[in-house]
């Protein structure tokens, strides 16, 4: 399980990294919001699914840390803490990245990408640390 939670999140997280690292910033300099969009279609259901699968193996892998749902919300050491922590940056990100598909990049053009870079640099940004406090479960906590 926690494999396959790994190679979810790196899907997820190493496309926003690229596409916040590499194309963004090509995109933005040959002023051409189609890279972007490229990316964006190429990219965009491998890692919504990617996303998904790692929040059903994140709930599954909670549950094995701490059985009782309402627990997770306790507060009491680091791991309810760092669940909690995953679960709104989750919610956060699912938000982000429909708003961005739906409302943004149907606005965005060669002239007018800010937006877009904005939001496609947070979400990278929200992904990794995602990432930090996945591996500060191992080494007790943040």
């Amino acid at each position: 399980m926690l494999f396959l939670h790994i190679l979810f999140a790196s899907v997820w997280c190493g496309g926003y990294l690229i596409y916040s690292i590499a194309f963004l910033p090509k995109a933005l300099k040959e002023k051409d919001a189609n890279i972007i969009k490229s990316f964006e279609s190429s990219f965009g259901r491998l890692g919504l699914i990617a996303l998904v699968l790692q929040l059903v193996t994140g709930i599954l892998l909670s549950f094995r840390y701490i059985p009782n749902f309402f627990d997770w919300f306790s507060f009491s050491y680091y791991v309810p803490v760092n669940i909690t922590l995953k679960l709104i940056l989750i919610v956060i990100t699912l938000f982000l990245v429909h708003y961005l598909k739906l409302v943004v990049f149907p606005k965005t053009s060669n002239d007018n990408m800010k937006a877009a870079a904005f939001y496609i640099i947070l979400t990278a940004v929200i992904a990794v640390g995602l990432v930090l406090i996945g591996t500060s479960f191992r080494f007790g906590g943040l």
